[in-house]
C-alpha cells in the first residue's frame, strides 16, 4: 500500500501523518565526525539543515542527515529554497544509504551553491569503503534558487535521480543500480560543506518535502529509447518503459517536434536517408508530473560497405560522464569538433566535457577466438559486429569507471568473452569514449587466437587484404579485362599509369568485381593497379 509522509510544523520528533495512518517522524544526526556539530531546525513546511566542515566523497562521509528508514521502493521530492556556504563544493540534496555509518553505500542527488559549481549532479558509493564517484551530471543547466527541485526514486535495487524547476516537469539524470542497498534503507535530506570551509557552516533551506512509499508518483523512465544503426528501408521501433501513478500518456518527438499520432509507449519508423541522424524522444505524463526521455538516435548505413582505416570523431560541450549524454547532445553525430585517422585505435588528450567515437572495420588474420579490451577515462563502450554490417553490432566490453591509460583489465567488464571470428573477413568495431576531468583517453585492444596481444589495435588491421591485381601491360589497340579480388566488400580504386610513377584513378568499386578497360590506351604502354580507398 502506498503511504505518504508530509511535514508538519513543530519539533523534529513529531510523527507525520496522512489521513488516519500514523507515519514515522524524521530523525536527524551527523553522519561521521562533524566538528562543530551540524544543526536541524524544523520550519513551516520544511527544514533548515546546517553542516560544518564535512564532505560526502572518497570512502567516508561527514555531513548532516535528516532521514527516515524506508522499506522497499520510495519517491522523495523537495524544493531547495536556498543554499548558503563558503566552499565551492558545498552540496545539498536527497540521499539514500545503506546505514548510518560514515562508510556506507549511498546515492546522493545534489544541488550545489549558485556561486560555486552551480549545477546538479549525482554521486554514489556502490559498497561500504568504496570510493565515491560522480556518476551523473544533469546538464549545463545551472541551479537557480529558490526554484531548485530534486527527486530520488528507488525501484528495487535501482536509484533514479531527477531535478526540476517547478516540481512538475522533471529531468531524469540517470539510473544506477546500487545492489548494496538493503530492503530497509535510510532516506532523507543531506547537507555537506567542505573541509576547506573552516568551521563555517553551510545551510540549506528544504521546503515542500514529500516522501511517498511504494511506486513512483510522477513518471520515471527505467528503460530509455535505445539508439540503433539500421539499413535503408528497415523498420525500427523505439520504446520506453515508464512507471507512475494512474494513467500514463505518451507523446513522441522527432528532433524536438511532436509526431502526429505517436502516442504509445513505442514508435516505429522506416530508416531512410532523410532521417539518418534523427533523434526520437518521448514525453511521459500523468496528473502528478511529466518527464522527457533521453533520445534514441537513428543512424542509417548500408550493409557491407566498410572503409579502410580508423575514423576518429571528437565532440565538445558534452556534460556528465555517461556515454548516453554524448549521444543525446545536439551536435552528435552530425557535427564533430574534429575528425582524424589515427594510427592506433586510441584517443588521448580529451579535455573536460568532451567525448569521442572511434570506428572501423577489422580484417581478421586468423580463424579462432579473439578477446577484446577497452580502457577509458571516464567511460567507454566497445561494440563489435558479427560481420561488416553495423546493424549487427553488440556491446562486448565496458569501461564503466575511469582507468589509467592502457590499463586493460582493472575491471572485469573491460574484457570481452572469447569471440570466434573467421580469417580474412571484415568486422565492424565501434568505441564510444566519454571524458570528464581532463586529461581523458580511451583505447581498444585485442588478443589474437595465437596468443599475441595488440593493445591498442594498429590501423593496418583495419585495411582489407590487398586486391589481387598486379600492374600489367595492355597493348594500345587491345582490350584489358581482369578479375579484382580481395577481402569481401573492401573498397578499391583501379588506377592507371603510363610509367609506373604517375597514377590516375579510373574506377572505384567493391571487391570482388570485374574491371574492363573501355578506353584502350593511346600510349605505347599502359599499367593498372588496385589500391585501397578510404
Amino acid at each position: 500500500m502506498k503511504t505518504k509522509t508530509s511535514l508538519m510544523a513543530g519539533a523534529l520528533g513529531v510523527a507525520m501523518s496522512i489521513a488516519a495512518d500514523a507515519q514515522p517522524a524524521f530523525s536527524s544526526l551527523d553522519v561521521g565526525r562533524q566538528n562543530p556539530a551540524g544543526q536541524t531546525v524544523v520550519t513551516n513546511g520544511g527544514f533548515d539543515v546546517s553542516s560544518a566542515t564535512g564532505d560526502v566523497w572518497d570512502i567516508s562521509d561527514n555531513f548532516r542527515f535528516v532521514y527516515q528508514q524506508v522499506s522497499g521502493d520510495f519517491d522523495i521530492r523537495t524544493r531547495i529554497a536556498s543554499l548558503v556556504g563558503v566552499a565551492y563544493w558545498t552540496k545539498a540534496g536527497l540521499m539514500v544509504r545503506e546505514d548510518l555509518t560514515e562508510f556506507g553505500a549511498n546515492g546522493f542527488m545534489i544541488a550545489t551553491r549558485s556561486s560555486g559549481l552551480g549545477r546538479y549532479f549525482f554521486t554514489a558509493r556502490l559498497a561500504a569503503f568504496y570510493a565515491t564517484y560522480s556518476y551523473f551530471a544533469a546538464s549545463f543547466e545551472r541551479v537557480r534558487y529558490p526554484d531548485v527541485w530534486v527527486r530520488l526514486v528507488r525501484v528495487g535495487e535501482r536509484v533514479i535521480p531527477m531535478h526540476s524547476t517547478n516540481g512538475v516537469a522533471w529531468t531524469q539524470t540517470g539510473d544506477l543500480e546500487i545492489a548494496q542497498l538493503p530492503a530497509a534503507a535510510y532516506v532523507g535530506l543531506a547537507v555537506s560543506n567542505h573541509p576547506d570551509s573552516g568551521s563555517t557552516k553551510a545551510t540549506a533551506q528544504f521546503r515542500d518535502v514529500t516522501l511517498d512509499r511504494g511506486s513512483p508518483v510522477a513518471p520515471v523512465i527505467p528503460s530509455q529509447p535505445i539508439s540503433v544503426i539500421a539499413n535503408p528501408d528497415a523498420e525500427v521501433t523505439f520504446n520506453v518503459v515508464a512507471l507512475g501513478q494512474g494513467t500514463l500518456e505518451y507523446q513522441w518527438f522527432l528532433n524536438g517536434a511532436a509526431i502526429d499520432g505517436a502516442t504509445n509507449a513505442s514508435h516505429t519508423v522506416v530508416a531512410t536517408p532523410e532521417n539518418d541522424g534523427s533523434k526520437f524522444t518521448c514525453l511521459v505524463r500523468n496528473e502528478a508530473g511529466k518527464v522527457l526521455s533521453w533520445a534514441g538516435l537513428l543512424e542509417v548505413q548500408p550493409a557491407g560497405q566498410p572503409f579502410d582505416g580508423i575514423l576518429l570523431e571528437r565532440y565538445t560541450r558534452i556534460p556528465g560522464r555517461l556515454v548516453e549524454y554524448m549521444v543525446n547532445a545536439t551536435n552528435y553525430p552530425a557535427a564533430p569538433a574534429s575528425t582524424g585517422r589515427p594510427s592506433l585505435f586510441e584517443v588521448s588528450g580529451l579535455s573536460d566535457e568532451t567525448g569521442a567515437r572511434l570506428r572501423g572495420y577489422l580484417t581478421t588474420p586468423l580463424v579462432g577466438d579473439y578477446t577484446f579490451y577497452i580502457a577509458a577515462d571516464d567511460r567507454g563502450d566497445l561494440w563489435l559486429g558479427s560481420d561488416d554490417n553495423p546493424v549487427n553490432k553488440e556491446l562486448v566490453a565496458l569501461s564503466y569507471y575511469w582507468v589509467a591509460p592502457r590499463d586493460w583489465d582493472f575491471y572485469e567488464s573491460q574484457v570481452s568473452l572469447p569471440i570466434r571470428l573467421e580469417a580474412g573477413r571484415r568486422y565492424y568495431v565501434e568505441a564510444l569514449i566519454r571524458g570528464e576531468g581532463s586529461p581523458n583517453q580511451g583505447a581498444v585492444g585485442w588478443r589474437l587466437p595465437d596468443g599475441k596481444f595488440e593493445r591498442p589495435i594498429p590501423a593496418n588491421r583495419f585495411i582489407g587484404e590487398p586486391a589481387r591485381l598486379a600492374a600489367v601491360r595492355s597493348q594500345p589497340s587491345g582490350r584489358f579485362e581482369a578479375d579484382v579480388e580481395g577481402t569481401q566488400n573492401s573498397l578499391y580504386v583501379i588506377e592507371t599509369s603510363p610509367d609506373l610513377n604517375t597514377w590516375s584513378a579510373v574506377v572505384t568499386n567493391r571487391v570482388p568485381f570485374v574491371f574492363v578497360d573501355l578506353e584502350p590506351a593511346v600510349q605505347a604502354q599502359r599499367f593498372f593497379r588496385a589500391a585501397a580507398r578510404q
